[in-house]
């Protein structure tokens, strides 16, 4: 089955989008900083995704993360496969967030090579997060490292494993 991403509302609901999570970042006076750089990378991509004519959505960011996860090993592709076969399409931001909770699994978990599978997963998503646009930036960011455990909470120290790049994100995001 070839993934292929969706696009995921018609432009006026976009619209109406991008209108919500502009008052979400000015006016909300119970927004905490977290809630407000969390809107500001989701407006981001949306406004990155509205500048470019004939872009389908997250296309982009789904075949990154396609061949990220692809790549890393038996486990992530499946868990991509899988994915797409229960939604019909590869949703890049309900991938990362089950991918999230597999990586933790994995991280904290005994299965043996899980974690260098784990590792590969983190050090793709640095790479894509690098080299990527700012749609396939916030995608990595709030379906990836917003799904991550805070620290003190169950697996909460995963992040210390995180590459460099995804780890000042992670820490950004948390300090707001």
């Amino acid at each position: 089955m070839r993934l292929r991403a969706r696009r995921h509302t018609p432009r006026p609901k976009i619209d109406d989008h991008v209108r919500a999570l502009r008052s979400r970042l000015h006016t909300s006076p119970d927004a905490t900083p977290e809630d407000r750089r969390i809107a500001r990378l989701e407006l981001e991509a949306l406004l990155d995704a509205l500048d470019r004519p004939g872009r389908e959505g997250y296309e982009g960011t789904a075949e990154v993360l396609s061949r990220v996860l692809v790549d890393a090993g038996a486990p992530t592709a499946a868990l991509a496969r899988e994915h797409a076969e229960r939604f019909g399409e590869l949703l890049p931001t309900v991938l990362l967030a089950d991918l999230a909770r597999w990586y933790v699994a994995a991280v904290t978990g005994p299965v043996t090579g899980s974690r260098a599978v784990a590792d590969r997963v983190a050090v793709g998503l640095a790479e894509a997060f690098r080299d990527g646009d700012g749609t396939t930036r916030a995608v990595i960011a709030t379906g990836f490292l917003e799904t991550l455990p805070r620290p003190g909470e169950l697996g909460g120290e995963v992040g210390a494993r995180l590459p460099r790049r995804l780890g000042r994100e992670l820490a950004a995001m948390r300090r707001g």
